[in-house]
């Protein structure tokens, strides 16, 4: 199940010669941390999703379990049932593959997904991290990197320094927490210091989101409308929202999966 969900994470960064809308960007990594700008208010009672008569158009086009449509660029409509790949821009031969920073690498997901992506890029194309260091860095981990991903500071020197530009985002507080005020901190406040490091150095996003934004009593079908009743389940739905609004106003490539 693990490496399954694995794969379906790595199909969904799409292929390493992805097109990049021309966008001018500003650094704001002078700015203060905490001085982070905030999505308008949005309201959960409509769909995050909504079904067109040939494609299903996803705000913020979430990808559901092995539904892997692209993100980060504007929809392109094809027939239901027609190969994602169609849909996608032309693969540059000369582009090396991408440089991948995984977060919370050392969690449930992290060995499987960063086991595939090496197998796919190569080893020292991924880079694992986490907020502790294991006591024995093996060659199955390594390279690794000790990383708190709610840090701004330091996840932009390890972009920086590591020239990273994909990143897959795993790390988010325990879903058994009792401590909602963990859990919030945790895994929105990372989800912010990402984004904000995508923004200033044009960096992609895969965000790892959650069953859990739908509830506890959801059967979690895509059309379902987000009803969270975790403190896990409502920083999952923040995440992706404010993704979307990093993709709308500063056109950062913003995927999420939900597991």
């Amino acid at each position: 199940m693990l490496s399954r969900i694995a794969t379906t994470a790595v199909r969904a960064l799409g292929p390493s010669g992805l097109a990049r809308p021309e966008v001018v960007r500003r650094s704001v990594l002078s700015e203060p941390p905490d001085d982070l700008r905030r999505p308008q208010p949005v309201s959960l009672s409509r769909p995050l999703m909504r079904a067109g008569p040939t494609l299903w158009k996803m705000t913020p086009q979430v990808l559901v379990g092995a539904r892997a449509l692209r993100c980060g660029t504007p929809a392109r409509r094809a027939p239901l049932g027609s190969p994602l790949e169609e849909t996608r821009p032309p693969v540059s031969a000369e582009k090396p593959p991408p440089k991948v920073l995984v977060t919370g690498a050392l969690g449930q997901l992290g060995p499987p997904v960063v086991a595939e992506l090496r197998r796919r890029y190569g080893r020292d194309r991924v880079v694992a991290s986490d907020v502790v260091t294991p006591p024995v860095v093996t060659d199955d981990v390594s390279p690794f990197v000790e990383l708190n991903a709610c840090r701004l500071d330091e996840v932009d020197d390890v972009v920086r320094r590591d020239a990273i530009d994909t990143v897959v985002h795993l790390a988010a507080a325990r879903v058994a927490d009792p401590d909602d005020r963990r859990v919030l901190h945790v895994t929105a406040r990372s989800v912010e210091t990402i984004l904000e490091a995508a923004r200033a150095h044009d960096v992609r996003v895969l965000l790892a989101s959650s069953m859990a934004v739908y509830g506890s009593t959801a059967k979690g079908h895509e059309t379902e409308v987000p009803e969270p009743d975790t403190a896990y389940g409502v920083a999952k739905v923040y995440g992706e929202l404010l993704g979307t609004y990093y993709r709308d106003r500063y056109a950062v490539d913003f995927r999420a999966l939900r597991l």
